[in-house]
């Protein structure tokens, strides 16, 4: 196999679809574990992930490759971690998720229900709402980078509208968009 930069000749959606084969696939295997590592490896990952764009875009050395991410809508590695935690999530609350994983976290327990003239109401806000309990550890340096310990933090700073999406489709497309909003904007 040639190297990659003997590709960037090719048709760009060639290229791109190369590099996702390749590159991005290898950097999306198993990114949930490294949440919460130090900022030399990420930024390590980072670069992977910046010289794939180069490529696809053909793009030189020295320019600013902020705007290349956002105009190919790839999200940064930190980012492109906390989706895949994100997406483990729902897939727990919705109970698509494989039991090990589903044991790790725990949901926070609901609002009780408000009593209104022989009358059972419950928000329905409050109903589609989940919040996950977030685990304590005394040994931050190993536990803080836990499923346990990650999974909280990230799906409870999600907003309501990405939680509450109907299908894991629509919460993928809804979660895309806000972390996109909130890396380039």
């Amino acid at each position: 196999m040639y190297p990659l930069y003997y590709y960037n000749k090719s048709h760009r959606n060639t290229t791109e679809k190369l590099i996702h084969g390749s590159v991005t696939s290898r950097l999306d295997y198993c990114n949930s574990v490294l949440y919460g590592i130090d900022a030399q490896h990420i930024a390590r990952l980072q670069g992977i992930q910046n010289s794939a764009a180069r490529i696809v875009t053909r793009t030189r050395k020295y320019d600013h490759i902020t705007p290349v991410l956002a105009d190919l809508h790839w999200l940064p590695i930190p980012a492109r971690i906390e989706f895949k935690i994100a997406l483990y999530v729902f897939k727990i609350i919705h109970d698509s998720a494989p039991s090990y994983l589903s044991s790790l976290v725990t949901r926070h327990a609901p609002p009780p229900p408000v009593h209104v003239a022989n009358c059972t109401r419950q928000s329905t806000r409050h109903m589609q709402e989940v919040h996950l309990e977030p685990v304590v550890y005394t040994l931050t340096s190993f536990g803080a980078r836990s499923f346990s310990y990650s999974a909280p933090l990230v799906w409870n700073a999600l907003p309501l509208h990405v939680r509450t999406a109907p299908s894991i489709a629509a919460f993928k497309a809804r979660l895309k968009t806000f972390l996109h909003h909130k890396c380039f904007e």
